[in-house]
């Protein structure tokens, strides 16, 4: 009896053990589950909102830094590598890092983004790990470094080692189209569906502790399944009143436009999502990202230089600003995907007689006009180079002009007798040409300056006017003094055309040479660099 009362000991107590060790599998298992119902997204995300709108933790709700660097507030400019998928740091011709980020007031007033790094501290810096080097040096309290600017001067400056924090604003074009080029209003239209995002692993870049927004989506948006037995997920779409409530901060607060004059309210769409990523769920990483995307209709302001029109190159500027928050506490940072969207935008021929060139982003530190003297607000500027396709110009406009010109010039083969005959072709193309400057002046707003263009229809009206004043001459030469009359005749026949294709050529060479950052290839030719 005894024997048998033992065993049952036995196997009662390998029962109870089992029972402990499977109990504790499950429930490191179901550790972030908050139950079956948690399958319900509509209930996952309503749950988990609430609680971040309950949280008292003033991380949840407020702006704080992620990143902390003890450096000389600036880092190197990075691109995403297609060949290579990965980021690489932009360099100039020579091999020069480019300037990148910058995250300091004083270091801001001192270089520019986009700027080559020559040497620090006498040295040319070869790779990254070399400038690290000098960083991590805590005997090194202030550096030299050497730069070119984007206009080819070299300068130098001194910045001194400090405490930096910031956090990162990704920022992705979507989608990018210029539909419309008005140079005679200086204005462009786009449509843009543009994204800002923030992400929260952790407190702090160099802690361990993971962020509250991530641990409260543990449980909710993140949940154990119980029949596929595994770890899933939601994604949530954010009311704005999240926003509105400040019960989470708002990726595109204080994020404007430069010189946008309209944005159609009723064409403007924004939708905001909540993702998270873990390990649990197979992602390499443990993190939850804010998303807001909003696709704009937009009319920006935009200077154009037309001094070359209609041989001109022009520069179209998309730049957004952070008029929020200074560069001392956030950035924007553009993702590979804009570079990968603009990069697609290139290659279409969609802008009627333009023809698109080249593009960059620039990270620009920005002095808005309300800021304190002495700080900055960070800003992206990406400019996309464009020129003009002269066709139209060149066959409706010049090539007429031309042919005005040699019809009216060709009265100096007419006899001088001949007055009222050479009077009246020379009259009827002065005529034409002032026709032309009305089509002319529909294209252009009204200018302090002369375009190429506006050059060759002034000298045109004054090549056009010296033959008539030349059959006046000549006819009264005739009678007065032949020989001198028959010289000028001479003169006008050899030089007349010849003087003027030659003044035209100089015309457009000087212009070439003293705009040469807005002439078309066309032109440019006659500047050599």
């Amino acid at each position: 009896m005894n024997i048998i009362l033992n065993r049952i000991k036995i196997i009662f107590l390998f029962i109870s053990i089992t029972f402990l060790l499977f109990n504790n599998v499950f429930s490191e298992e179901t550790k972030f589950s908050n139950g079956i119902e948690m399958q319900d997204k509509r209930l996952a995300c309503k749950t988990y909102f609430e609680k971040l709108s309950q949280s008292t933790d003033n991380t949840v709700r407020n702006f704080y830094s992620f990143m902390v660097l003890r450096d000389y507030g600036f880092w190197f400019k990075d691109l995403f590598d297609e060949e290579q998928r990965k980021y690489i740091y932009d360099k100039d011709s020579k091999g020069n890092f480019k300037v990148g980020h910058i995250y300091n007031f004083d270091t801001a007033s001192k270089i520019d983004g986009n700027d080559s790094i020559l040497s620090v501290n006498d040295q040319k810096l070869t790779s990254a790990k070399q400038y690290l080097d000098i960083v991590k040096n805590e005997n090194i309290d202030e550096i030299n470094v050497v730069l070119l600017n984007e206009d080819n001067k070299k300068y130098s400056v001194n910045i001194k080692k400090t405490q930096n924090h910031f956090k990162y604003l990704q920022y992705t074009i979507h989608d990018f189209n210029i539909t419309d080029i008005d140079i005679k209003k200086g204005t462009y239209d786009l449509t843009i569906k543009n994204s800002f995002k923030y992400s929260y692993e952790t407190i702090l870049s160099n802690s361990k502790l993971e962020h509250k927004i991530l641990q409260y989506a543990l449980g909710n948006i993140l949940y154990y399944n119980h029949g596929q037995k595994k770890n899933i997920y939601h994604i949530c779409d954010i009311p704005e009143k999240i926003f509105d409530e400040k019960t989470l901060l708002d990726p595109s607060e204080g994020i404007i436009v430069k010189d946008v004059l309209k944005n159609d309210k009723d064409l403007e769409t924004i939708m905001s999502e909540i993702m998270p990523f873990h390990k649990l769920i197979g992602s390499d990483r443990n993190e939850i990202e804010i998303n807001k995307e909003i696709f704009s209709v937009i009319k920006v302001k935009n200077n154009f230089n037309l001094r070359s029109f209609p041989f001109d190159k022009q520069i179209i500027k998309f730049q957004i600003i952070d008029d929020k928050y200074s560069l001392d506490t956030r950035l924007i940072s553009a993702t590979h995907f804009s570079h990968e969207i603009i990069n697609n935008f290139m290659k279409k021929d969609d802008i009627p007689g333009w023809e698109k060139i080249s593009y960059n982003f620039k990270k620009e530190p920005f002095t808005i006009p309300t800021q304190k003297i002495g700080t900055y607000s960070d800003s992206l500027l990406l400019s996309i180079i464009i020129e003009r396709k002269p066709g139209y110009y060149v066959f409706k406009v010049i090539f007429p002009i031309l042919l005005i010109l040699l019809i009216c010039w060709s009265v100096v083969w007419v006899d001088p007798k001949e007055l009222e005959a050479r009077l009246t072709i020379t009259i009827v193309c002065l005529l034409s040409l002032i026709a032309y400057n009305f089509v002319i002046d529909s294209e252009l707003p009204k200018l302090e300056y002369l375009t190429v263009l506006d050059w060759i229809i002034l000298i045109s009206y004054i090549y056009a006017t010296i033959p008539n004043l030349l059959s006046i001459i000549s006819f009264r030469l005739l009678k007065t003094n032949l020989p001198l009359g028959e010289k000028i005749e001479q003169l006008s026949k050899r030089y007349g055309l010849a003087s003027y294709v030659i003044l035209i050529v100089f015309i457009v060479a000087l212009n070439a040479n003293t705009n040469f950052e807005h002439s078309s290839s066309l032109l440019s030719w006659m500047a050599p660099r």
